[in-house]
Parts: structure tokens; sequence; C-alpha cells
């Protein structure tokens, strides 16, 4: 038998391990021997539940589901194809099967919670003094109060008031507003005797606050790499780095490389949806460990930049990107788009701004030049 499970292959995602199957033991102590740290407070004792991995291929030739597992895994987990890995073995009853079976016979994706090793994903590097010019501004003003002598609206008083601050770079006729923040402005603008903070896009008002939170202005840039995400939050009026955060990219459960996604979304159309919704889940989970780590509210992100590969990018956005993977390696868009936040579903000021910089040719995209 020893000859035959040397043709048994297991695939360990998104860690990138490949080990040939040799004898009779778990999941568990299988990654205890390559070193791998995963979560178990029972030691792989199969009392606490821990230990869920996702085995996208080979589930039929693994040992039936535990009396642990059945009480530890919701329905969904089952259905989806979570085991525990202290629980779970290849069955010696189909070994023969699994000889003839294409390789790897086994593929198990580890989530990035059962990880406990340090995997060192690079979130420091050289950088260099630019002059700051963010496309996300925000003004404190105290606005003239209306009078039965000047019973101007409460729009237009506020653009009379960002004209007097910054008289260079507006112009009455060139101030807009978000059809959602018109709604907020009687209240908010009587909140604090007519002291408030303007949000601006270039010219246009995108949010409204009472009071004075000129330095209350974050945004965060992202890098989606193929592996690995990372996520830097900044203050957009200094430039300076609140908070840095990574994870190792979900979409690996759909394929280690880009060409193993691109086939994906060609075989079943669904799949776009999902490695979009993965990686924005991702995005969203950076957001609010950095966001603790400034101790602010997410909602103090207006603006948010992305590079990444031009898979990445189109994923990103839930464009289909197969062309992209065929010649003559066309994508479907290069210039740079501006995006709403909330049309994303990305967790920041919800008519925040998503910036994502313009790719290059074929595979070849934004994080080249985004250094």
């Amino acid at each position: 038998m020893e000859n035959k499970t040397k043709k048994i292959i297991i695939d360990f995602e998104p860690i990138s391990r490949r080990i040939v199957y040799s004898r009779d033991i778990s999941i568990f102590k299988i990654l205890a021997e390559l070193g791998i740290s995963i979560r178990s407070i029972c030691g792989g004792g199969g009392t606490c539940g821990k230990c869920k991995i996702l085995i996208q291929n080979g589930n039929d030739y693994l040992t039936p589901l535990t009396t642990p597992e059945m009480q530890y895994l919701t329905k969904i987990d089952r259905e989806r194809g979570f085991r525990l890995a202290c629980q779970t073995f290849i069955d010696q009853t189909k070994i023969k099967l699994l000889v003839s079976v294409n390789k790897p016979q086994f593929r198990i994706f580890l989530p990035n919670k059962l990880l406990l090793e340090d995997f060192k994903i690079l979130t420091t590097g050289k950088s260099r003094e630019i002059q700051l010019n963010p496309f996300i501004k925000k003004y404190y003003l105290e606005v003239k109060k209306p009078s039965l002598e000047e019973p101007m609206p409460d729009f237009e008083r506020i653009k009379a008031a960002l004209i007097v601050k910054i008289p260079k770079m507006l112009k009455a006729n060139k101030v807009t507003i978000d059809f959602d923040v018109l709604n907020t402005l009687p209240e908010i603008l009587r909140k604090d005797k007519h002291k408030i903070t303007c949000t601006l896009m270039n010219h246009h008002i995108i949010a409204v606050e009472s009071g004075n939170t000129e330095k209350e202005n974050y945004g965060i840039a992202f890098d989606i790499g193929t592996t690995t995400i990372v996520g830097y939050l900044i203050n957009l009026n200094n430039g300076k780095i609140y908070g840095v955060d990574s994870k190792l990219n979900s979409q690996t459960a759909f394929g280690e490389d880009v060409i193993t996604r691109l086939t994906a979304i060609k075989e079943e159309s669904e799949n776009l949806n999902k490695l979009n919704a993965v990686v924005i889940s991702d995005l969203n989970e950076i957001i609010l460990n950095t966001c603790r780590q400034a101790n602010i509210s997410s909602a103090q992100i207006y603006e948010a930049t992305i590079v990444g590969n031009s898979v990445m990018h189109h994923i990103f956005l839930g464009i289909n990107p197969i062309n992209i993977g065929l010649s003559p390696f066309i994508p479907v868009i290069q210039k740079g788009l501006n995006v709403k936040a909330y049309k994303l579903n990305l967790d920041i000021y919800k008519s925040g701004n998503v910036f994502t910089a313009p790719i290059i040719a074929g595979f070849v995209g934004a994080d080249t030049i985004g250094v």
C-alpha cells in the first residue's frame, strides 16, 4: 500500500503547500508534521470545533462525518464541504481508487482565521517624500444664518461660505452636492449654530458634519495581490499612516493563480460574483482592523484607492475578466475609475470615492506602478 499512497497528492491552499500522502493519519496531524500551526484549543481531540477546513476536492474519498463534526459544524458548513481537520482521514478502503484519480486528488483550503503561522506578508518598503494634494478635502465653515432680509437657502449659504474660505479653488457655479446629503442639511446646519465641516471631492460636496471635523479625514489604500492583500489607513491631511493590515486573499479557494480563477469564471459565470464577494469581504475585514488600530469609524474613511493586476482589478469591480486570459489579452477598461463606495459594497463612508488606478496592458496592472 505504501507504493500506492505515494501517488496520492494533497494540496493545501492558500499557502501553496503540496505533500505526498504516506500513512493513515488525520489532516490535523499532517499539518502539524508540516510545521503549519492551526487553531485548536483541544489539540486535535475533537472537543473544541476550531480546526475547520474546507475540502474543495476529494470529499468523496474521506472517512464519513463524525459525531464531533455533526456537533460543531452547521448544516450549511457540511453542505459546503467543511470538515474538522482532527476528524478527517483519507478512507483506506478507497486508496486503490484514488491512485487512478487525476492529481492532486485532494485540495484543502485553510481559512485565514484557522492559520496561526506568520506568513510575513510584506507591508513596508522604501518611501519618498511627496507633496500631498488629496482628491478629498475637508473644510470647517461658519455659515451665515438666514434672516428675513437675506432668506438665502441652506445650500446656497454653504456655497457662499466655501467661496470665502477658498476663493481660488471654487466658483459658485461649480459647487455641487450629493442628493443624499441635501436631506441632512437642515438638521446638521442648525445642530451647532451653523458651524459645519464639508467634505469635498474636487468641487462636489459628499458629506456635511456638524462642528469641526477637519482632522478626521482618512483614506485607505489597497494592494490586491493574487495571494495576499495589504491595506494602509492614511490621514489624507498629513499623509501619516494610522493603520496597516494584511491577509491571505480568500480567492485562492477558487485557484492559486489567475489562470485558474479565469477558468472558474469561464466554466460558471456565477463564480465571478463569488470571487467578487470574497475579495470585498477581505477588504472590509482589513478596513475594520485598521479602524480599530486608529480608533476611528469606517464612516470617517472618504476614499479608497485600489491597485492590483488586471484580473484582480476586474474581479474587484465585478467586471468579467475572461478575455484578459485569451489572445490578444484585452481588458474591458484600462483607464482609472472613480466609483461610489456603496455601489461596490465597500465599508467606508457610503458616498466615499473608490479609485481604481489604471492598468497597463494584458495581465500587467496598476500594482506595477502603484509603489
